[in-house]
């Protein structure tokens, strides 16, 4: 009886365990691609003539559902992004950043921006945690400027990167990977 104790503990923590990956995914896909979007729409601010009112998820070749989803970090109806990268002409691979990145494995982090700082305009921007639960919406014009806050202090990290051409990563602006929480 104790075996079988054991043996039922034992597939619920590894049930856990993969919960809490996969979540770790999510989370990493969603920071990544709005770090992406984020510059997508920055550089298309700067240099109009290089997108053409393109749109960023038709640039890498999914649907705007599928893309929305991503973003969200919806656990319904899973947008299999290694898979989409195993084609051979893939066009996430457009960008130049690694599999890891582009599928969520690993985190994109920027300088000055933290774990807790995306957590909160997740909350904010969906109004869910980062369980995926649902949190109390604060009032309308403290989310807003929030929000904005945060916004302004991306783009200080690109205009910082622009400033930084000497070294194509700039000292400022460190893309470093991590794949923890």
């Amino acid at each position: 009886m104790a075996k079988d104790e054991n043996k039922e503990e034992k597939i619920k923590e590894k049930k856990i365990k993969e919960e809490k990956k996969d979540r770790a995914l999510l989370f990493n896909r969603q920071v990544n691609y709005m770090i992406i979007q984020k510059l997508w729409k920055y550089i298309g601010r700067k240099y109009p003539n290089i997108y053409k009112g393109e749109s960023l998820y038709e640039r890498i070749g999914i649907k705007p559902n599928a893309y929305s989803r991503i973003l969200k970090a919806n656990t319904y109806q899973y947008v299999n992004l290694k898979k989409i990268w195993e084609f051979q002409n893939s066009k996430l691979k457009l960008f130049g950043l690694s599999e890891k990145i582009m599928t969520g494995e690993e985190r994109i982090e920027i300088e000055d921006i933290t774990i807790e700082d995306w957590k909160n305009y997740i909350e904010d921007r969906y109004g869910y945690d980062f369980d995926g639960e649902p949190v109390d919406k604060k009032e309308k014009y403290i989310r807003k400027s929030d929000m904005a806050y945060f916004n302004k202090c991306i783009e200080k990290s690109f205009d910082k990167l622009r400033e930084d051409k000497k070294d194509s990563r700039g000292d400022r602006f460190k893309v470093r990977v991590n794949s923890k929480n």
